[in-house]
C-alpha cells in the first residue's frame, strides 16, 4: 500500500443538530451538608399575662388525725368576788294562831292550898290574890294640927269673922304594914324594855322573848320567900353566878316596873318588864 496521505483540514462545523428530546430526571444528589448555625435572633417583646387558670376541683376530705394528748391542768383561779346580795324574799304567809295561853287556874290552886282565905272574909277569891300581892295597907298617918281659933270681935256690933285657921300639915306616911310583902309580878303576859315579853301562867313553867335569846323556855319556875320569881333552866341560858337560877325576876319597882336578868354563858341580857 501506498503511504499514507497527509491528514485533510477539518471540515467546516456542521450546523446544529436539532435538539433532542428531554432526558429522564436524574436520580436526587445526596443531601448537602448542614448550612452553619445562623446569627440568634433579637430577643422578643414580653408577652401579655395568660387568663388566671380555672379554680382546681376540691381535694377530697382528708382522714381525722389521731387525737392530741391530754394538755396540762392549769392553775387554780382566784376565788371570784362575792356576788351580789339577793333581792328581798317576798313575805311568808302568817303562821297560825298559838294555841290559847293557860287560865292560871294552877296557879289558883297553889294558891288556894298554900295561902288560902288572905283577908279573912271567909272565902277564897282573886281579892285575896291581889291582897297577897300587894301587902297589907300601911298605918293611916296621924292627923294634923288644929289650926288656932281666930280672935273674938269686940263686943257691941258683931266683930267680923276671924280668918280661918291655916290647915294643919299633913301627917307622916304610916310604915308598911307587917307581914306584907312587896309586890311580885303577877300571871299572864308582860311586855317589857326593848320589845321583851314574858308570859307566865302560875305553874313550874314560862316563856321569855329578848333581844339576842329568842323564844326561851324557862323551867323549874318558883317564887322566892322575898317575892322573886326565879328559874332554874332554860334553853340557851347558863348559871353563870353560881346562885343555883339561869333567870330571875324581882319585885316591883318604884316606877312600877319589874327588873329581870338572863343568864348566858359569857354575860347577862337585862331589861324590864311593865306591870
Amino acid at each position: 500500500d501506498g503511504a499514507t496521505g497527509a491528514t485533510g483540514s477539518d471540515g467546516a462545523d456542521g450546523s446544529d443538530g436539532a435538539t433532542g428530546a428531554t432526558g429522564s430526571a436524574g436520580a436526587d444528589g445526596s443531601d448537602g451538608a448542614d448550612g452553619a448555625d445562623g446569627a440568634t435572633g433579637a430577643t422578643g417583646a414580653t408577652g401579655s399575662d395568660g387568663a388566671d387558670g380555672a379554680d382546681g376541683a376540691t381535694g377530697a376530705t382528708g382522714s381525722d388525725g389521731a387525737d392530741g394528748a391530754d394538755g396540762a391542768t392549769g392553775a387554780t383561779g382566784s376565788d371570784g368576788a362575792d356576788g351580789a346580795d339577793g333581792a328581798t324574799g317576798a313575805t311568808g304567809s302568817a303562821g297560825t294562831d298559838g294555841a290559847d295561853g293557860s287560865n292560871g287556874q294552877g296557879f289558883f290552886d297553889w294558891f288556894t292550898n298554900e295561902i288560902g282565905d288572905f283577908d279573912g272574909n271567909g272565902s277564897i277569891n282573886p281579892a285575896d290574890v291581889q291582897a297577897w300581892l300587894k301587902g297589907d295597907t300601911g298605918a293611916t298617918g296621924a292627923s294634923g294640927a288644929t289650926g288656932a281659933t281666930g280672935a273674938s270681935g269686940a263686943s257691941g256690933a258683931t266683930g267680923a269673922t276671924g280668918a280661918t285657921g291655916a290647915t294643919g300639915a299633913t301627917g307622916a306616911t304610916g310604915a308598911t304594914g307587917s307581914g306584907g310583902m312587896p309586890v311580885m309580878i303577877g300571871v299572864g303576859m308582860h311586855g317589857g324594855s326593848n320589845g321583851s315579853k314574858f308570859s307566865w301562867g302560875g305553874g313550874d313553867t314560862a316563856t321569855l322573848w329578848a333581844r339576842g335569846l329568842g323564844d326561851v323556855l324557862l323551867t323549874g319556875v318558883s317564887k322566892l320567900d322575898d317575892g322573886t320569881l326565879v328559874a332554874t333552866g332554860g334553853n340557851g341560858l347558863s348559871d353563870n353566878d353560881g346562885d343555883g337560877y339561869v333567870f330571875k325576876i324581882g319585885t316591883q319597882n318604884g316606877n312600877g316596873n319589874f327588873s329581870f336578868e338572863a343568864d348566858l354563858p359569857w354575860d347577862d341580857v337585862t331589861g324590864e318588864l311593865y306591870g
